[in-house]
């Protein structure tokens, strides 16, 4: 189980998750995104944040964690830009 940005409970499977990690995979795959480059997420922690990060994995891509609890920080700790914000 995994909690979405309203704290509304969602539950999914594995299979579940893994068809829409598999989705979003594909249509980064289509705009162009491929093995090593980042995509930057801007998203909560929960659901979305997990299938954006597996879909990156799928491709070989590098996931950007720019979620709301770390971008109010003013510290950089890479100086790469993402390539795709997917989310």
């Amino acid at each position: 189980m995994v909690r979405s940005s309203t704290d509304d409970e969602v539950r999914l499977t594995f299979a579940e998750l893994d068809a829409r990690a598999n989705r979003l995979a594909h249509a980064l795959t289509a705009a162009g995104v491929g093995p090593g480059d980042h995509i930057g997420c801007h998203l909560y922690d929960g659901n979305q944040y997990v299938e954006a990060t597996l879909a990156a994995f799928k491709i070989r891509a590098v996931p950007v964690n720019v979620n709301f609890a770390t971008s109010t920080r003013s510290s950089s700790t890479s100086s790469t830009t993402p390539t795709c914000g997917c989310c």
